[in-house]
């Protein structure tokens, strides 16, 4: 459990949730969006972080229903302690699979833009084992880490797509004969994958100094999510068009449309990968502790994350090494990856379900 000095402020919350969240759907998630909503996906964004906003607010709910509990807590609570420490497992299990994930795509982009003579595996152990020496300092250091790092990379990425927009045409965002009601739902639907990671902050609750207050600073994390989406949607559909559904990564599109001698960034893609690795070992190294804490519950009477870190990477390290190539991979996140994303938007439903029924139950 924590101790005085390994405290998170409540306010820092407004900063892990979108250090959570904020992964690699910023480079394929316009895509997702353009492909089922055409040039309205901005819209389907919109509702998609309308739905994460709603999860988080039941997520609150349930939280402070009962106190504001430690997860684990929480789950025996609702659950009983089989049935709890079942979901804990898995949850935790869910979070691993997610970094593999993370460090496998990301090893792949990098190898693929900046190291295209270096092996996959040399990027992926390398970058597991710093995050793991960073988890192994705590939960406290790690939520520290992610404060002094987000303000580099957040404001950095949102200015990149601000400039995107000097190239783009803002009419085509509404182009009334592209519109249509079903697939703006649909594409809220198809992005659903891409907005995930909140339901770990579950696992850094008990390390807040006043975790009752965290409700408002998570609302406030959600609205940082829903700018950089809606902007990364709006430049996507204004400067590609159409042709993003055939990139793979239409981001790195809108890094060549600012990359023009007579703009401000004439190196933009330098810019931007600079910037989106720092992200990247700021998310895994926070997936990881949430994970590590995860599992070390589930599986024994401690709840230190600190001794199954080291552990917890390696497990990653393996399953983010296992797809062969790089089509391989994109096959694993089409069909297996899915259910996890869909499982994490479930759990808040679940969970406020389940404090009613026990609510009910009360005399």
């Amino acid at each position: 459990m924590s101790v005085a000095n390994d405290r998170i402020p409540h306010r820092a919350f407004a900063i892990l949730l979108p250090a959570f969240m904020i992964e690699t759907g910023v480079l394929r998630g316009p895509r997702v969006a353009i492909e089922a909503a055409g040039l309205w996906a901005w819209l389907s964004t919109l509702l998609a972080v309308g739905a994460l906003a709603l999860n988080v607010i039941l997520l609150v709910t349930v939280m402070r229903r009962h106190g504001f509990p430690a997860y684990p807590d929480l789950l025996e609570e609702l659950f009983g302690p089989v049935l709890g420490r079942t979901i804990l497992a898995l949850h935790g299990l869910a979070i691993v699979l997610r970094l593999a994930r993370i460090s496998r795509t990301s090893s792949e982009l990098i190898t693929l833009e900046l190291l295209d003579q270096t092996p996959t595996w040399a990027v992926v152990l390398p970058g597991l084992v710093l995050v793991a020496l960073l988890a192994r300092q705590g939960v406290e250091p790690t939520a520290r880490f992610a404060a002094i790092l987000f303000p580099i990379y957040y404001p950095g990425i949102m200015l990149v797509l601000v400039l995107a927009h000097l190239r783009g045409d803002i009419a085509m965002l509404v182009d009334l004969t592209d519109f249509s009601a079903t697939r703006v739902l649909r594409g809220a639907v198809e992005l659903v994958p891409d907005v995930q990671g909140y339901t770990a902050l579950l696992a850094f609750l008990p390390w807040a100094w006043r975790p009752e207050r965290a409700g408002r600073p998570m609302l406030l994390g959600v609205g940082l999510v829903g700018a950089l989406s809606v902007l990364l949607a709006t430049s996507t559909a204004s400067v590609l068009g159409p042709a993003a559904r055939e990139l793979t990564w239409p981001t790195l599109g809108l890094i060549e449309a600012i990359s023009a001698p007579n703009l401000l960034l004439e190196r933009a893609d330098v810019v931007f990968f600079s910037i989106w690795v720092l992200c990247i070992l700021d998310l895994s190294a926070l997936t990881l502790a949430a994970g590590s804490y995860m599992l070390a519950s589930a599986l024994g009477r401690h709840r230190n994350p600190r001794p199954a870190a080291f552990w917890v990477a390696g497990g990653a390290a393996v399953l983010a090494l296992l797809p062969a190539g790089f089509l391989q991979l994109e096959l694993v996140m089409a069909n297996g990856f899915k259910v996890i994303p869909v499982a994490e938007h479930v759990l808040p439903a679940l969970l406020w379900a389940a404090s009613l029924l026990r609510r009910g139950r009360q005399p």
